[in-house]
């Protein structure tokens, strides 16, 4: 199970490769002495929709299809090994802070 700590060396791996790309920004320099720097793994999932136009959508989707059964379903999302990846790539995460 990923813990606070696992999050905290993911957040500061990330931190280091923007900085590296975007060591001269202004914007960026603001937004990580501010600490506004938003940033999600990619495996992370986004935080529901809950409008209910959408929800009744989706509900009528879902009650629609088949569904077997999935053994892959509450498997660990990070990588195979269960922990957070060793190195950090541009694929692994999206971030944004504000201009």
């Amino acid at each position: 199970m990923e813990g606070p700590q696992d999050r905290a060396v993911f957040r500061a791996k990330v931190i280091r490769f923007l900085t590296a790309i975007y060591g001269d920004d202004e914007a960026f320099q603001r937004a990580l002495k501010l600490g506004t720097i938003v940033i999600r793994a990619v495996e992370d999932p986004p935080k529901p929709d809950m409008r209910p136009e959408l929800v009744h959508a989706t509900y009528r989707h879902g009650a629609g299809q088949a569904h077997p059964a999935d053994p892959a379903v509450g498997a660990p999302a990070v990588r195979g090994t269960g922990g957070p990846p060793h190195a950090v790539g541009a694929g692994d995460f999206v971030a944004w802070w504000p201009k």
